[in-house]
């Protein structure tokens, strides 16, 4: 299991999918978009689980188009 689902899951979320990509030609070569849904209990649930995907070094944006 990588590192975001395991944080994810220690944080009591359930992954349902994850789609990868590394097809920027902008983004550094050590970089990737992961696309993760989730199923959550509510907002603070959420916020719990991006602050600690934040603390291990996951940067949070909103989702490209």
């Amino acid at each position: 299991m990588g590192l975001a689902p395991k944080v994810i899951s220690e944080n009591g979320g359930n992954v349902v999918t994850i789609d990868y990509d590394n097809g920027d030609p902008d983004m550094d070569i050590n970089a990737c978009f992961l696309k993760v849904t989730v199923e959550t209990r509510n907002h603070e649930h959420i916020e719990k689980i991006k602050h600690d995907l934040e603390a291990k070094g996951f940067k949070i944006v909103q989702e490209r188009v």
